[in-house]
């Protein structure tokens, strides 16, 4: 997997919520009352054209993983729990799709907030991206990529050597602030990570 990676894996997964989106969207001019979001771009963040992080505090910058967590095995729509279903009110089937069969997607849809990435990168780690570490996730590296006002947030975690967790949150066409959409991101993030740390139990 190359650097910047990461948009082409996401990418997948934003063409399946364009799509499940628009069949919302037919279903609600059909007559069936539904609120529907603003469906996803074709491509999703590039790290490569995201302005440079501050330098984080050496705390974040040094941080160690607390646990190893292989991702051999593990599908993504299996660390979204009922109770982050709930929290965040996805409402729509799963939609798995694996472009890559190192890099499987999940894509989870609520019809009333927005869109929820998570991909399981098994061959490429957050070094990949070229970015230096600038958050933690459940006490794990991170890199939390920003671009301030295209409603998305993104996170890329460090689960294992030479693996990593890429997760998105998309509040597409939203009023919401973006700070409120990276607490959002980071949220989901940590429920993702104590997903696969249950699952795994580590």
């Amino acid at each position: 997997m190359r650097p910047g990676r990461s948009r082409v894996v996401l990418a997948a997964g934003a063409a399946v919520f364009s799509m499940t989106m628009s069949s919302c969207s037919a279903q609600h001019e059909a007559g069936t009352p539904t609120a529907v979001p603003p469906a996803a771009p074709p491509s999703l963040v590039s790290p490569s054209s995201v302005s440079p992080s501050s330098v984080p505090p050496s705390s974040v910058a040094n941080a160690e993983r607390p646990a190893m967590l292989p991702l051999a095995g593990v599908m993504p729509c299996e660390l979204v729990t009922d109770a982050m279903r709930r929290r965040f009110a996805i409402d729509r089937p799963d939609q798995p799709s694996a472009p890559d069969p190192d890099a499987p997607v999940c894509v989870f849809i609520s019809t009333t907030t927005g869109g929820y990435v998570v991909s399981t990168v098994r061959n490429n780690g957050i070094e990949a991206l070229g970015r230096p570490v600038n958050a933690t996730v459940g006490g794990f590296p991170a890199v939390d990529i920003r671009n301030p006002g295209d409603k998305i947030g993104h996170l890329s975690v460090d689960v294992a050597d030479g693996q990593r967790l890429d997760i998105e949150v998309q509040r597409l066409g939203s009023d919401q602030a973006d700070e409120e959409i990276y607490r959002d991101t980071a949220e989901f993030a940590e429920g993702v990570v104590a997903a696969l740390r249950q699952r795994l139990g580590r």
